[in-house]
């Protein structure tokens, strides 16, 4: 970056969302990160949580034992777009489930703003289905043994079978 256009963080933003704002909005800026999108016109966003193990005390950490044994941990939620920003990362308990936190991370962030949004068989749920469609947001998730699922749509399928 050119010196008019550095940032610095420590003195200019006291808050980490509020520097991490500045960082995405620099980064933007900058012609690299696009070339990894596949269409100019949509941003492509995904989420997906990693399990961490907690050996000490903690707040937040939670026990699962089909993920830590007698042990407890957390996920670390990440959500980046295709460009590889990385523009929110709550970390939760491993009690709860991550399709909670699609829509918070969809929202919390001016930044960037994501026209569809993909995450695994943890990060969808039907409430996840509903309210990004009423916001305004696609929902693609990689769903797990999707033909053993119930499927629902939005808008009617014409006599052809094919959504209009």
């Amino acid at each position: 970056m050119r010196g008019s256009r550095s940032i610095s963080t420590p003195t200019t933003h006291s808050r980490p969302r509020a520097a991490n704002d500045a960082v995405l909005k620099a980064m933007k800026e900058i012609d690299l990160p696009n070339l990894h999108r596949r269409d100019i016109e949509r941003l492509h966003t995904a989420s997906d949580g990693q399990k961490l193990e907690v050996r000490g005390e903690s707040l937040i950490a939670g026990r699962s034992f089909k993920c830590f044994g007698q042990g407890q941990g957390v996920f670390a939620c990440t959500f980046v777009d295709e460009r590889h920003l990385l523009w929110h990362s709550p970390m939760i308990s491993a009690a709860d489930r991550e399709g909670a936190y699609v829509i918070d991370g969809l929202m919390c962030n001016d930044v960037v703003r994501s026209d569809i949004h993909s995450t695994d068989s943890h990060g969808c749920n039907e409430a996840a289905f509903g309210l990004t469609h009423l916001i305004g947001f696609s929902f693609a998730p990689r769903i797990k043994g999707v033909g053993k699922q119930t499927l629902s749509m939005f808008r009617p399928r014409n006599r052809a079978g094919s959504a209009d």
